[in-house]
């Protein structure tokens, strides 16, 4: 597991490579779950595409291991969306396809609006 400090909150997020070398010139996969999830939702699909893709996958606020917000959390769904490039940048994946479900597929739907770095989306 791997941290990112983001506004000032800790975000929570696993990251692996492709298995196979010729592989890592593909975008990264970043896996974005909704509310009441976490990022082990993602396992069974992130270990079916490890042969092929890097694979990203972050706790939601309030989700997992990232932090808890409370009253004075002043974010919306840009700073969501904001949030996980910033998961991708760390992890080092410069184009990256999003996945999501639920609300982190609204999510993935924000973050790839005008990003030239999004490859792909899937919700």
């Amino acid at each position: 597991m791997a941290e990112i400090e983001f506004k000032g909150r800790r975000i929570a997020y696993d990251a692996a490579p492709a298995k196979l070398p010729w592989a890592e010139p593909a975008p990264a996969i970043v896996f974005v779950h909704g509310i009441g999830a976490d990022r082990e939702i993602w396992s069974w699909w992130r270990q079916v595409l490890a042969g092929h893709f890097r694979t990203i996958a972050s706790d939601m606020p309030g989700h997992g291991h990232s932090f808890r917000p409370g009253a004075d959390l002043d974010w919306n769904i840009h700073d969501l969306a904001d949030m996980i490039h910033a998961v991708a940048a760390d992890a080092g994946a410069e184009r990256i396809i999003l996945i999501g479900e639920s609300m982190g597929g609204t999510t993935c739907l924000v973050a790839a609006a005008g990003h030239p770095n999004v490859a792909a989306i899937a919700t």
